[in-house]
C-alpha cells in the first residue's frame, strides 16, 4: 500500500484501500498522538492538535474514529 499524506488542521491523514466499519469504541475526541482509522474516509489519521471541527483546542477528527494506538515521544 502507498499513500500521500494530507492535513486537516493539525491532523495528518493517509488514504487507504481498506474499508472497515466503525467500532463500538469509536471516538470523536482523542488525545494528541492518537493513531486512529477514520472509517468515513477510509483513512489513517494522526491528530496532534486542533482541527476545523475542534472546540477549545481539542483533537477532533471529522467524525468518530476507531482508535488503534498512540505515537510515543
Amino acid at each position: 500500500m502507498s499513500s500521500s499524506a494530507g492535513t486537516r488542521g493539525e491532523e495528518v491523514c493517509f488514504g487507504t484501500p481498506v474499508g472497515v466499519p466503525r467500532g463500538d469504541g469509536a471516538r470523536q475526541v482523542v488525545e494528541p498522538g492518537t493513531v486512529a482509522f477514520w472509517t468515513d474516509g477510509d483513512s489513517l489519521v494522526l491528530p496532534y492538535g486542533p482541527t476545523p471541527t475542534s472546540y477549545d483546542g481539542e483533537c477532533r477528527p471529522a467524525s468518530p474514529c476507531n482508535v488503534l494506538g498512540a505515537v510515543e515521544r
